[in-house]
């Protein structure tokens, strides 16, 4: 009969490690969510700022809110890079994370440089 201590542990024979959650990738998907709605809101915002004070009116407020989703869409990709860098932690949401952040700083430059074309017409 074998001795029960002489037979490898599953861990110890090449077994896959456990993969564990990545807070990393929660915040980075949170931040790239938050920036999506903060944009998302502010259209509804801007045509009714639009409306009632003009085109005057809305660029403080467009810059403002263009800022401070900027800012997030750019700390949800760093995040999320972080935590794709990490190992053996899920990558699912630091993924969407990164996408979601890429998609908001990307709208925050476009949306920058059109402000700047519109000013020069």
């Amino acid at each position: 009969m074998t001795n029960p201590e002489s037979i490898p542990s599953p861990a110890s024979a090449g077994a896959p490690t456990a993969v564990s959650p990545s807070p990393l990738g929660t915040v980075s998907f949170v931040a790239g969510t938050a920036a999506n709605l903060l944009q998302l809101l502010m259209q509804f915002v801007f045509v009714l700022l639009l409306s009632s004070v003009g085109y005057a009116g809305l660029q403080p407020v467009q810059l403002i809110a263009t800022a401070i989703a900027f800012v997030l869409g750019a700390a949800a990709l760093v995040i999320g890079v972080l935590a794709l860098l990490q190992k053996n932690a899920r990558r699912a949401l630091a993924g969407a994370g990164i996408a979601l952040g890429a998609v908001v700083v990307l709208g925050a430059v476009v949306g920058l440089v059109q402000g700047l074309l519109l000013d020069l017409v």
